[in-house]
């Protein structure tokens, strides 16, 4: 994955994690450690 789509995907995931979404969360944390085979991450 290129880094540019990643920091969009992850900027994404930090908005929507705002608004309160758990599985969000799980994938903000799987970035964390860094891995971006989460779900999230997929769609």
């Amino acid at each position: 994955m290129r880094n540019d789509v990643y920091a969009q995907v992850t900027d994404k995931i930090i908005a929507d994690l705002k608004k309160g979404g758990s599985d969000l969360a799980k994938a903000v944390e799987c970035r964390e450690h860094g891995r971006a085979d989460h779900k999230a991450f997929a769609s």
